[in-house]
């Protein structure tokens, strides 16, 4: 049995086209046959969108068969989207950050004493730190980062139950693993909830292109860690607007 290909789809539209529906278009490859020798799955088809403005949130799928036995998989097919607006972006997958994976920064300690390793961060609850009797302002803070770039400094937050916030800039991260210190002034008579930010550019890999979140290129990624929590990622446009980083991942899936 030989293959059978997914077909092709091409809408036109003078006006716009809106892609809604898990999936919306359907263009995949036939399974392969299970029986006598088997034959391999169809190749994925080729859908092809045309108007002014193309828009929605659906799902586009051209994805070869599942194999036969014996017989491999189908080739994936070709989508591609022509219009106007929005404008838009894509290419194969990109490496942005290095294969460790995304960002982290973490505090580890504060005035010497080592965080616990799961700190509840919060007002409400018994302090993940008890700082000794005398101790003085400032602070010493200690991080610790990875698959950030060296020098980055990192902005340390300290927010008090009641009364103003404070804040302190790190000395560059360095060393492997990264690390860094920050000396910040306390409100030594209240519990304080302390939370780490650190911004940089974002640069993909050699020949791979710009990121693009939400139609707009990605140039700096912020990564924040508070004393209660795992680290958030969000990429920042050159408008402005925050995308969170597990948001992508998810769109990507």
């Amino acid at each position: 049995m030989g293959e059978v290909v997914g077909g092709a789809i091409l809408i036109v539209s003078s006006t716009s086209i809106v892609i809604n529906g898990n999936p919306a278009i359907l263009a995949n490859g036939a399974a392969g046959s299970s029986g006598g020798p088997g034959g391999g799955g169809g190749s994925g088809g080729a859908i092809r969108l045309i108007a002014p403005t193309i828009t929605g949130s659906g799902q586009l799928l051209a994805q070869g068969g599942n194999p036969g036995n014996y017989a491999g998989d189908g080739a994936p097919g070709r989508i591609r989207l022509e219009a106007t607006t929005p404008i838009a972006s894509t290419g194969f997958p990109q490496s942005v950050f290095p294969p460790a994976g995304q960002p982290t920064l973490a505090i580890t300690s504060v005035g010497g004493i080592a965080a616990p390793a799961n700190p509840v961060g919060s007002v409400l609850a018994a302090p993940d730190i008890l700082l000794p009797t005398g101790t003085t302002n400032p602070v010493e803070v200690a991080l610790t980062a990875s698959n950030i770039p060296v020098g980055t400094t990192v902005l340390v937050t300290a927010t008090p139950q009641s009364g103003t916030k404070t804040t302190a800039t790190s000395t560059g991260l360095s060393g492997t693993p990264l690390t860094a210190t920050a000396s910040i002034t306390l409100t030594l008579t209240q519990t304080n909830v302390l939370t780490a930010t650190a911004t940089f550019p974002l640069v993909a890999s050699a020949g791979t292109g710009p990121l693009y979140a939400d139609g707009e290129e990605v140039q700096w990624v912020r990564v924040a860690s508070s004393l209660g929590g795992p680290s958030t990622v969000t990429y920042i446009t050159a408008s402005g607007k925050e995308v969170p980083a597990a948001a992508i991942a998810s769109l990507a899936q």
